[in-house]
């Protein structure tokens, strides 16, 4: 659109329009500044539709929901009558108005910008816009912090300079007044350097042995463990082995006692027996291997 075409009428009804939106952004800011008085879930209701907002019925825990486009926003309470708490209100409202308050701003920045750009470049001026002076602004602004920091920054390695030159002269005339001393400093320090070096190559050595104890207790804390589960294991085999033996002892009786059975009972009962015989004997045999095994396990031999 071309600004400079605009007439006054044009102009005088953006003005007008400018300060129908500032008071309407008045209004909704007064709401928020008053903070006082009882407040009810109707008066949300009413200040809802008055900014264009939809009220929408409900079932459910919040049955009351104001939409405005893709916005939805809850309405707490479930009569119309309930009085609303004060920070409930006032946040509800906030939400209210949150989006109003972004679009009236928008449609004022356009007005002013519309107003500038026709007071400005109508007239054959550059028109900057608001948005363009305030990024101009914070640029200069970060320019000066930076100059200020180099500056200072500057001022401080002067500073340094000088202290580092005063130090170098009085250094000078130390080593003019004195080179001796100077000297056997050097070597009070190289002497000092000799003994912290043995102190260090000391230290490292014990460092080094405490390192190795420490992995030979390790390994023999592995040798403590792995004897303590071989025993666990051992004993656990042995209880197995005592509860197959009585079993099997168990079996035999068993066997013993079919045989005093008349032969019509007594033979799918003993080919039963039989059975479970050979099994149990094929796993006391696997038992006492296994345990052998441990044995030679725990003994170091094959």
């Amino acid at each position: 659109m071309n600004m400079s075409r605009h007439n006054p009428h044009q102009i005088a009804a953006m003005i007008r329009e400018l300060a129908t939106l500032q008071s309407q952004i008045d209004a909704i800011q007064a709401l928020f500044k008053e903070q006082r008085g009882i407040h009810t879930k109707r008066e949300m209701k009413q200040i809802a539709r008055q900014w264009g907002w939809q009220i929408i019925e409900g079932s459910g825990k919040h049955p009351t929901k104001a939409v405005r486009g893709h916005l939805k926003v809850i309405l707490t309470g479930h009569g119309d009558g309930d009085t609303l708490p004060k920070k409930t209100f006032y946040k509800t409202l906030k939400q209210l108005a949150s989006p109003i308050l972004q679009e009236l701003e928008a449609a004022q920045t356009e007005y002013l910008a519309a107003l500038g750009f026709y007071f400005f470049e109508g007239n054959g001026h550059k028109f900057v816009s608001r948005q363009e002076f305030d990024q101009l602004k914070e640029e200069l602004s970060a320019y000066q912090t930076h100059n200020q920091q180099l500056e200072e920054w500057v001022e401080t390695l002067e500073e340094e300079v000088n202290q580092l030159e005063n130090e170098k002269k009085l250094l000078e005339e130390k080593r003019k007044a004195n080179e001796q001393a100077v000297l056997e400093m050097l070597l009070g320090l190289e002497t000092k350097n000799a003994a912290l070096t043995a102190q260090v190559q000391q230290l490292q050595q014990q460092i080094q042995y405490l390192q190795e104890k420490e992995r030979i207790a390790a390994q023999q804390w592995q040798i403590v463990m792995n004897a303590q589960r071989q025993l666990a294991n051992e004993k656990m085999l042995e209880d197995v082995l005592k509860r197959l033996k009585k079993l099997q002892f168990f079996l035999h009786q068993c066997q013993a006692v079919v045989q005093q059975l008349p032969a019509l009972w007594r033979q799918p009962i003993q080919s039963f027996l039989d059975k479970m015989s050979s099994i149990l004997e094929a796993d006391l045999e696997g038992s006492d291997s296994h345990k052998r095994q441990l044995e030679s396990d725990a003994d170091g031999t094959d």
